[in-house]
């Protein structure tokens, strides 16, 4: 009876902790896209690219990756390009609302253009993630609202 009373005087207490919870929860799945969404997320990474002075020599996104309550959706990079524009690049895609990491990142190649700039070939993996909805069991406000 002692336990469950303290129990009951904290009741509250769990009950405010669960909302902060979930709402913690719903903005940390508003950054993983939903299916819709990633056709557009991956135009945007290469749309950001080009902005970064980068020309695409390949965008090739590979297979899903089931890693359980999310999926990982790896894309193959390889540009070419001034190493401080693959820069702005990497710091455009990290202000992105949505998670993606660059990673296996290769510099090669490096090559002069013209008296004081250097290019330089890069291949890389960007990744981004998404959240798998459970069949019947929605996802703390996971929607397309945002």
């Amino acid at each position: 009876i002692k336990e469950q009373e303290v129990i009951a005087k904290n009741l509250p207490s769990f009950q405010a902790e669960v909302r902060r919870l979930e709402e913690q929860l719903g903005l940390l799945l508003d950054q993983l896209p939903n299916s819709s969404e990633i056709p557009s997320l991956l135009k945007n990474i290469s749309d950001l690219g080009r902005e970064s002075g980068l020309d695409f020599l390949k965008f090739a996104p590979r297979g899903e990756v089931n890693k359980g309550f999310y999926a990982e959706i790896p894309v193959t990079i390889s540009v070419t390009g001034e190493y401080h524009g693959f820069a702005l690049f990497a710091d455009k895609v990290s202000h992105l609302p949505r998670i993606v990491n660059l990673s296996n990142i290769v510099f090669t190649n490096p090559r002069g253009v013209g008296e004081d700039r250097m290019e330089v070939n890069v291949g890389c993996t960007a990744t981004t993630f998404r959240f798998l909805e459970q069949e019947g069991a929605g996802a703390s406000g996971k929607g397309s609202a945002k």
